[in-house]
């Protein structure tokens, strides 16, 4: 047992000098370990251009696949994707005439789409009568109200009753407005 002499001091210094030897070598191998380390690391300068890189290699993927996909829906043949290609593209071209304002155009291709369109497709697709309501409504900008009449009449006759009430409102209306016309050239 250590009673404070001069023996147990020196015991004791030798243990902190060991310490401290050992403290000392393990902090050499920490710093030579650190060294290794930031060698390997990028510099401030290195790290800019490696994201550089990253950035200009993500820029290209994204455009090589983006060129990937317009590539692929050129490849599409709209004939198997659209039953009746030829009667929706007058179709959506009618609708675009009516839309902004020029509704003779509007008219003539929408009359072409429901002539492209064959008669089993109005009874076989519901949807399909819209070409029918989308008819009469650029007729009636023009006018032509007996037309749309017969057109939206159509109409309601494809889709049967699954009418929307308010269309059926409509088509009441304007064979009013009709019938109210040919009273009046009557009279006259």
């Amino acid at each position: 047992m250590l009673t404070g002499g001069y023996k147990d001091q020196k015991v004791v210094k030798d243990y902190q000098e060991e310490q401290r030897r050992q403290a000392e070598q393990h902090r050499a191998a920490q710093t030579a370990h650190d060294e290794d380390d930031t060698s390997s690391r990028f510099s401030p300068q290195g790290k800019m251009w490696l994201v550089i890189g990253l950035v200009i290699v993500l820029v290209v993927l994204l455009l090589f696949a983006g060129y990937q996909r317009v590539f692929a829906q050129d490849l599409v043949d709209p004939g198997k994707s659209e039953p009746f290609p030829e009667a929706m593209l007058a179709y959506r071209l009618g609708s675009y005439y009516l839309v902004t304002g020029d509704y003779e155009q509007a008219v003539a291709k929408l009359s072409e789409a429901v002539e492209l369109m064959p008669e089993w497709a109005f009874t076989a697709e519901s949807p399909y009568a819209d070409l029918y309501w989308t008819l009469g409504e650029a007729q009636e900008q023009l006018g032509l109200y007996e037309d749309a009449l017969a057109n939206y009449r159509q109409f309601l006759a494809l889709v049967e009753d699954n009418a929307a009430p308010w269309t059926v409102e409509w088509v009441q209306r304007l064979q009013d407005r009709v019938e109210a016309a040919h009273a009046a050239a009557v009279r006259e």
